[in-house]
């Protein structure tokens, strides 16, 4: 069978949308991942993640966790790694480690393996004690999860499909006029 005019031009296009919709990121990094690993202003662990080699900072979602041993043995974790909106490269936890000293270990799997490990101290709690008369102040935050480069694929699925349908509608227009002749 051979295609002429409108039907080839949205086989073309088809087949361009089919190739692109399959693409995923270009990953230029393929290297290990280097964590420095302290604590944030609140007392929470903060682990920056840079490719070791050209040291660009990590902006993948990362599949990682973190690990902590305290002077007396006692450890925590293994606790899952989330990305830190707005921190070029930054990974938490969603769990926080009680004050004290603890040898903190990070690591990662992918997108890359990854290590970094830090001796931290965490402070006690600063708490402000009510005036009397005055109730303790609530605040409830409901933390947005995080978004990596990846989370617009939804988007490009839609127009994928999108596009498919409409040349799908092209090419069954086209072969209903020739039917016709």
């Amino acid at each position: 069978m051979r295609l002429k005019g409108t039907t080839a031009a949205a086989a073309a296009l088809l087949a361009g949308v089919v190739v692109v919709s399959g693409a995923h990121p270009a990953s230029a990094h393929d290297d290990t991942i280097t964590f420095r690993v302290s604590l944030d202003r609140s007392g929470q662990v903060l682990a920056l993640g840079t490719y070791e080699n050209d040291k660009d900072p990590v902006d993948d979602k990362v599949v990682g966790t973190l690990t902590a041993q305290a002077p007396d043995g006692r450890t925590v974790g293994p606790w899952r790694l989330v990305q830190v909106p707005h921190v070029a490269g930054g990974f938490t936890t969603r769990e926080h480690l009680s004050e004290g000293r603890w040898r903190v270990t990070v690591r990662s799997a992918f997108p890359e393996l990854g290590y970094g490990e830090a001796n931290v101290t965490v402070p006690k709690p600063v708490t402000s004690s009510p005036k009397p008369g005055e109730g303790a102040k609530v605040s409830v935050v409901s933390p947005e999860p995080p978004r990596g480069p990846g989370d617009n694929w939804t988007t490009w699925t839609w127009i994928a499909a999108a596009a498919v349908v409409l040349v799908g509608s092209v090419l069954l227009a086209g072969y209903r006029r020739r039917r016709r002749r």
